[in-house]
């Protein structure tokens, strides 16, 4: 899996991460953790729930959405769909190691509140978040989204914020909104973290990236992120050789 990754993430871990942790316990699948090394050196440690060696992304990816949704009406379901050669360890390996670029790199104004404390901003260009965000978790007004103040994953936060009967509601508005995911939405960090997981994904290994919302076996609506010009365009925004010129340019209608 670590061999797969894109040759910059593959550069920083070599060089910032300083362990891999699995924790039965762990609420989640998986977490990405800055350390501070000498002279303030960003390292960083990587946790993942034992789960992700059994689960396939698809899997992966529609535990962790359906967490966000109240299950008032049985008959509904969402999947999230990824071609079935992605495993979910490809999967949180690559979303947590571009985390972990981010801590490192600062690709994002900062990649958590924390960090600002520490660092303050980012001193370079983030243009990507910037015409996005205003705050961490604070969309700009120009983007609409009514539903994201009501996310919460896992549990943490307290209950689903939203109820599975809106299903298709939040997914057709997540449709007219610049986000890889609806995860994407829950803040920048995972914003970036999202995209360029997505990018390489669906660009690079040419997986199929499909989110689907179904009732008693009818699909209700269907949608595909990243062939949508929305969000397409975003990969301008971010540093080119972070995003590898190389790979295979997909259609965008």
């Amino acid at each position: 899996t670590f061999s797969r990754l894109p040759d910059r993430h593959r550069e920083v871990l070599e060089k910032r991460l300083i362990g891999v942790y699995c924790v039965e316990n762990f609420i989640g699948t998986g977490m990405a953790d800055y350390v501070l090394g000498p002279d303030n050196e960003v390292y960083a440690q990587l946790v993942l729930h034992p789960r992700v060696f059994e689960m396939n992304a698809s899997q992966i990816l529609s535990l962790r959405a359906n967490t966000a949704f109240r299950s008032d009406d049985e008959e509904m379901e969402l999947v999230i769909d990824l071609s079935n050669e992605v495993s979910g360890l490809d999967y949180i390996v690559l979303h947590e190691s571009t985390h972990i670029v981010d801590y490192v790199e600062r690709h994002t104004p900062y990649v958590e509140p924390g960090m600002y404390e520490l660092f303050g901003r980012s001193g370079r260009n983030t243009s990507f978040t910037d015409e996005v965000w205003s705050d961490y978790r604070t969309l700009n007004p120009t983007v609409e989204f009514e539903f994201q103040e009501d996310l919460r994953y896992y549990g943490l936060g307290g209950d689903p914020g939203l109820s599975n009967r809106d299903l298709k509601a939040v997914y057709s508005a997540l449709a007219q909104t610049p986000f890889a995911s609806l995860y994407a939405s829950f803040s920048w960090a995972e914003d970036f973290a999202e995209f360029v997981t997505f990018y390489y994904l669906v660009y690079g290994f040419g997986a199929h990236y499909e989110i689907r919302v179904m009732r008693d076996g009818e699909s209700l609506f269907t949608y595909q992120p990243m062939d949508s010009l929305i969000v397409a365009v975003r990969a301008g925004l971010i540093e080119p050789d972070l995003l590898r010129s190389e790979l295979p340019q997909k259609n965008i209608e």
